[in-house]
């Protein structure tokens, strides 16, 4: 990659590297680094510039894959480091109830005064967390609870989850490629993912460059203008009941201008091929106007970028369902009604409010009325 400074850690399928050593790995970069330099952390400190990052691989990991898993892992994280970074998460949404972080990450890296950590390892929560230590009450979802525990003063860590692949492992021909061709023909009769999030960008400002008045980074970022999304949203009117309950929150989400809601499968067709969205919220449908048709269209068009939401029961109940539709389409999310507030919250985790941030830079708040 052509940066100056490149800092690295591993993972639980990086088991050739753990054999390696960290030395090892270390003189393999130095070697052949094209651009600037590279360094590996295994549970130590690199310093860039007047940055300093704290990086470890090294996690309890439920997965068969368990390079560098420890049943007790420890993060010895220096006062004054900036970033944190590890394989494991340090804030996980949950996909039925509130955010759960895990604490042998968050409270030394709250602790030492980071002020962001970066994770990985969990594809299907890509995304933007905070975290709070155990005394101020946990961790957060959404960037408006962000804001108003950081009025109260509480220490408060931005917590991004930048896994770039796709959340289900993929076999044969559902394995892309930027390029159209696999770098390792293994790959079809093995498996792998899909690179389809986008990466991540994160702006830290260090003491000795900071003017007196800045506040934070998380404040910044919760009234920065954010790049205009879009949603298009398949619900065929036998279900009106979640067009009502769902449709505003999503246009105060996205902008007036963020939403496409259509009812049959021929006008989402139609959508996909006019205009690019970020995601789509599709219900099954029926014979004749089926949601699947629409999901197709979409990734034809568009690739695996845009994440797809399922809202069913019978899918969310049928596992052999959700392997049917994981492999065709590549599914981020299932969820059904009653579920329609963490279906808020997992789309603000993931695309951050266009709303809000329009509001902040004065357009007038109001009620949007339906299509």
């Amino acid at each position: 990659l052509p940066f100056a400074h490149k800092v690295l850690i591993s993972g639980n399928h990086d088991a050739v590297l753990e054999n390696l050593g960290k030395e090892g790995v270390q003189q393999i970069l130095s070697a052949r680094c094209m651009h600037g330099h590279a360094v590996y952390l295994e549970g130590g400190e690199a310093v860039v510039g007047s940055l300093r990052i704290y990086g470890s691989p090294f996690a309890h990991y439920s997965s068969r894959n368990s390079a560098f898993s420890r049943d007790h892992p420890k993060y010895r994280i220096s006062k004054g480091v900036h970033v944190v970074a590890t394989h494991m998460p340090a804030v996980l949404p949950s996909r039925h109830g509130e955010p759960r972080q895990h604490e042998e990450i968050t409270e030394p890296a709250i602790a030492a005064g980071a002020q962001l950590h970066v994770g990985g390892h969990c594809h299907w929560a890509n995304g933007l967390y905070f975290a709070r230590n155990k005394a101020s009450g946990g961790p957060l979802l959404s960037g408006r609870d962000a804001a108003r525990a950081l009025a109260r003063g509480a220490p408060l860590l931005p917590c991004v989850v930048a896994s770039v692949c796709c959340g289900f492992w993929m076999q044969g021909k559902g394995l892309k490629s930027a390029a159209g061709v696999r770098g390792d023909a293994r790959d079809e009769y093995f498996g792998g993912y899909n690179l389809t999030q986008p990466g991540v960008v994160c702006d830290v400002r260090v003491a000795q460059t900071a003017p007196s008045n800045f506040v934070g980074p998380v404040a910044t970022a919760l009234v920065a203008p954010l790049a205009p999304r879009a949603a298009l949203l398949f619900c065929p009117p036998t279900d009106a009941a979640l067009v009502e309950s769902l449709l505003p929150r999503l246009l105060r989400l996205f902008g007036n201008l963020g939403v496409v809601h259509v009812e049959t499968a021929e006008e989402g067709v139609r959508a996909v091929a006019a205009q690019a969205f970020d995601v789509c919220i599709a219900k099954l449908g029926h014979r004749g106007n089926l949601g699947r048709d629409v999901i197709a269209a979409l990734r034809s068009a568009q690739g695996l970028g845009p994440h797809v939401v399922i809202h069913s029961s019978t899918a969310s109940d049928d596992e052999r369902m959700r392997e049917s539709l994981n492999s065709s389409f590549g599914v981020g999310l299932y969820t059904h009604h009653g579920l329609e507030d963490e279906l808020i919250d997992h789309l603000e985790a993931c695309f951050g409010r266009v709303a809000e941030a329009e509001d902040s830079n004065g357009t007038p708040d109001h009620e949007p009325s339906a299509p």
